[in-house]
């Protein structure tokens, strides 16, 4: 989706990303990564799942995304939470805010 904004001036070119990527991201749109990661496990979405367990099914199947996750987390394990919450709140105050007022 966010490869066909126009606000972000043209395409970033989705097919040079590599593969697991690009299927995280279209699992993502779909609002089908959770499911994935329970058919893996052979749980349902409403079982808890082990973290280690779910951790492991994500490194197999996104190491791209693993890895990029490991990267931001290395200096302070909170530091990829607090990127995500300054995404979501520039998201939610300097777009969605303003389109509702």
């Amino acid at each position: 989706m966010m490869d066909k904004n126009p606000q972000l001036e043209g395409a970033f070119g989705r097919a040079r990303l590599p593969s697991d990527l690009r299927r995280y991201l279209e699992l993502c749109e779909a609002r089908g990564l959770y499911q994935t990661v329970a058919d893996r496990l052979g749980k349902t979405r409403d079982e808890p799942g082990h973290r280690n367990a779910v951790s492991a099914v994500l490194d197999q199947r996104f190491p791209t995304v693993m890895g990029a996750m490991r990267r931001i987390k290395r200096p302070d394990y909170r530091r990829l939470a607090h990127f995500a919450q300054r995404i979501e709140s520039e998201l939610m105050f300097g777009r969605v805010v303003p389109r509702t007022a």
